[in-house]
């Protein structure tokens, strides 16, 4: 028996979509609710953390505790672990900055840089490492490119522009007194 032309489409959009459902069937993807196979792929995701991402949540939660040392010590682990992470090398340089250590820390900032342009907080962190070592012109610039490539709607643009905003002033202050 020949079959018109015209059914022969819709009779194969029919098979492949019974293919189609049988292999869902059959890997489990239909009839599950969608929390439970939310939840299923969470656990998947939390069983197939790395220790790499142990040690850097570890050393950033002694950073935000104010745990500067142990902070520096995972921090430097993690970025002889992962030298192609240039969040290792931020948060490292923030917890040198904790320990007034600016020099090293901007050593790390510009390294993080090196490794993505587009490393927002480096851009931070550096314009404060410069200030605190006294070279307001580089600080200026760094901080204006951080807000330069800042969202509208960042938490810390206000912060940078008000740090922008009394660097220029401290130096303009400066530059009427050496006059």
């Amino acid at each position: 028996m020949r079959m018109s032309p015209d059914l022969r489409l819709p009779i194969a959009a029919l098979v492949a979509i019974a293919t189609l459902t049988v292999v869902a069937l059959i890997r489990d993807e239909i009839g599950k609710p969608a929390a439970k196979v939310e939840m299923e792929r969470e656990t998947a995701q939390a069983m197939e953390q790395s220790p790499l991402d142990d040690l850097f949540l570890n050393a950033v939660g002694l950073l935000h505790t104010r745990h500067f040392e142990p902070a520096v010590h995972s921090f430097n682990k993690l970025v002889e672990l992962a030298p192609w992470m240039p969040e290792a090398e931020v948060n490292l340089a923030y917890a040198l900055m904790g320990m007034g250590q600016y020099a090293e820390a901007q050593h790390h900032f510009n390294h993080a840089l090196e490794l993505n342009d587009r490393q927002l907080n480096a851009y931070y962190g550096l314009a404060i490492s410069l200030e605190q070592q006294g070279d307001l012109e580089s600080a200026l610039g760094a901080m204006r490119v951080y807000v330069h490539l800042a969202a509208d709607d960042d938490p810390y643009r206000r912060k940078a522009w008000a740090a922008i905003w009394e660097w220029e002033n401290t130096r303009n202050v400066g530059e009427k007194v050496i006059e």
